[in-house]
């Protein structure tokens, strides 16, 4: 396209710099002839005059007003119609440019895809059996698209970070190989393939499972602390005894000693109680159950 100027036939020297009117005339009359009213003090006598004068005040103020807006019309209508017409000559021109930019973007996305296919077809020949474990779209630089980065970087960039999440798979089986949770600490890895937040999460879980331990290995010795005492109190149970107590006939040898009567009951484990018994039979000593 040739280039194009733009070629001003108006005079703009003509254009006034500075507009000349009775400025400092106005002024100083008006500071002269205000200068009454700094000290004013209106009473019920004068609220008339008060009134009048306002209302004066405000018609002067309204006409040098109307006159700055009648001036500005005037020194801007000439822009204002140069304006529409630029603008006018703008738009001609961005229609051609949103033509080129939408082809121009249509062309770069062609090229991002093709880019795009290039390191997923790469990506698929060097993850190998691990391709249900290393995702393309987790490992892919979010820089890819950029221009500045070309195909060898980016291909050299996948290479190393499908290494780096092997080897860190690697050393995350054989530190947790034989840790009940070694697969939750696996998916934490897997969640966007950060070694450090493995071992966050692995750190935790150890926590968790030795706490859940103790209160299993708490509990198991409480069952069995329970289970020892009634196994305890079953074997010095009384043997059963009859509704009514059977004196056990004996013969008592001969004495000239007195003979007195005691009752007791005796616990002990069977064999104890049976020596017992063996020893009152054996000293001639009368029982009975009761």
């Amino acid at each position: 396209m040739n280039q194009m100027e733009i070629v001003t036939v108006t005079d703009l020297s003509a254009i006034p710099r500075v507009i000349e009117w009775n400025h400092e005339e106005l002024k100083t009359e008006l500071r002269t002839q205000l200068e009454v009213y700094k000290n004013l003090v209106v009473t019920p006598d004068a609220i008339k005059s008060a009134k009048s004068d306002r209302a004066n005040l405000n018609k002067l103020a309204t006409a040098i007003e109307e006159y700055r807006k009648d001036v500005k019309r005037r020194c801007l209508e000439p822009y204002n119609e140069l304006e529409t017409k630029c603008k006018e000559l703008v738009s001609i021109i961005k229609e051609p440019i949103e033509a080129i930019d939408t082809q121009i973007k249509a062309f770069e996305e062609q090229e991002k895809d093709e880019k795009y296919k290039a390191l997923k077809d790469f990506f698929e020949s060097k993850v190998g059996d691990m391709a249900d474990t290393i995702v393309f779209e987790k490992i892919l630089d979010p820089k890819w698209g950029n221009k500045s980065k070309g195909l060898d970087e980016l291909k050299g960039s996948l290479e190393d970070h499908i290494d780096r999440v092997k080897e860190e798979l690697k050393k995350l089986e054989e530190q947790f190989g034989d840790v009940p949770y070694k697969v939750a600490v696996i998916n934490k890895y897997l969640e966007s393939y950060n070694y450090s937040a493995a071992l966050v999460e692995a750190t935790t879980l150890k926590f968790r499972y030795e706490q859940e331990q103790k209160k299993k290995q708490a509990a198991e010795e409480a069952l069995k602390a329970a289970r020892q005492k009634r196994e305890e109190q079953a074997q010095v149970q009384p043997e059963p005894v009859s509704e009514q107590a059977q004196p056990v006939q004996q013969t008592v040898p001969v004495t000239n000693e007195p003979v007195g009567k005691i009752s007791f009951a005796a616990i002990g484990t069977r064999k104890q109680l049976g020596s017992l018994v063996e020893y009152m039979k054996k000293n001639g000593i009368r029982y009975s159950r009761i």
